[in-house]
């Protein structure tokens, strides 16, 4: 059986009218026609549609809103079926004879009567009325055939960039999202939190000191704050102090500066303070530190009006000296 196609293909691609044909070309007949006629497409078409059906189910499961990750990716899918339209419509023979003929379709030449009366002698030599009776696709192919590839190939990174985003994470159906190692959502718990009035004290009733008071303990010292520079987030224009010496910034709340942010790791990134110079550093997040567009390798001096991205947060540096 496959002695057979891969003459006929020979054929095909030896025919005067292919003369010459890439690979993009015998690429674009094994998309089509190879496979014993079935065509390479499905492949892409399977690899497409269960990216699809993973990103719909593990979003589901996890309940992650995830939105526009689920509209691009049946989006791409989407894209697949004018390919299975061309595959279905279109024969390799019609794709051979426009190929001959498409110049005199366009007015651009002269009918090859001659060449179609020896290679194609049951079409006719009216190339008027061959371009009229070609399935409407025909013109299109190449412009299916990368719009499939664009589709199938992009699916699948389209899911992979998901996984990478949503790694750990869980949603409530609040929609709210957060950790999955916390068990329950924090947001929620907050939220059903009783507010508790205090009842009135009575008044005092002066005993005489029995032992001399302890001294409460201490609280733990706050970190005092610097007063020539800051970071101010650039959505909702808030500000945020830096620390003398060392200010940490990430998701988790032991930190100096904390960002309600699910893409920013819980260790993100420090700012060092030393003789009114400030120095930025990447902790090992996930998604990277970017300054100025250009993600952190290596510590960076701050510059006054310099933009720090951390997950989908972008901070500005204010420096006042």
């Amino acid at each position: 059986m496959f002695n057979s196609i891969d003459l006929f293909f020979d054929t095909v691609l030896a025919s005067p009218a292919l003369q010459g044909l890439t690979g993009t070309a015998s690429f674009f007949h094994w998309f089509f026609y190879g496979m014993g006629g079935l065509g390479g497409w499905f492949i892409f078409f399977l690899i497409a549609l269960a990216a699809t059906i993973w990103l719909l189910y593990d979003s589901g499961r996890r309940r992650l809103p995830a939105t526009g990750w689920k509209i691009g990716v049946i989006l791409l899918l989407l894209l697949m079926l004018p390919t299975i339209l061309y595959k279905f419509t279109v024969k390799p023979v019609d794709f051979e004879v426009y190929d001959a003929v498409k110049g005199a379709c366009n007015n651009q030449e002269v009918c090859p009567v001659d060449y179609l009366t020896v290679n194609y002698p049951d079409v006719g030599t009216d190339c008027k009325q061959i371009c009229d009776e070609l399935p409407p696709l025909t013109p299109f192919g190449e412009w299916i055939f990368y719009l499939g590839l664009l589709g199938s190939v992009l699916a699948p990174v389209l899911l992979i960039g998901y996984f990478v985003t949503y790694q750990g994470l869980v949603g409530c159906p609040q929609g709210h999202v957060y950790e999955a190692s916390l068990g329950q959502c924090p947001e929620c718990n907050r939220l059903r939190q009783p507010i508790i009035v205090p009842a009135a004290a009575p008044a005092p009733v002066y005993q005489p000191p029995t032992a001399a008071p302890q001294p409460a303990a201490p609280l733990p010292p706050r970190k005092p704050k610097v007063n020539n520079a800051w970071l101010v987030d650039t959505t909702n224009n808030r500000r945020y102090d830096l620390c003398q010496g060392i200010t940490r910034i990430g998701r988790s709340s032991d930190n100096d500066l904390v960002l309600a942010d699910p893409a920013v790791s819980r260790s993100h990134a420090q700012i060092r303070e030393a003789s009114g110079h400030f120095t930025i550093s990447d902790l090992g997040a996930k998604s990277g530190t970017y300054l100025n567009g250009t993600r952190l390798r290596n510590p960076q001096i701050l510059q006054n009006g310099d933009e720090i991205t951390m997950g989908d947060t972008v901070l500005r540096f204010i420096s006042a000296t």
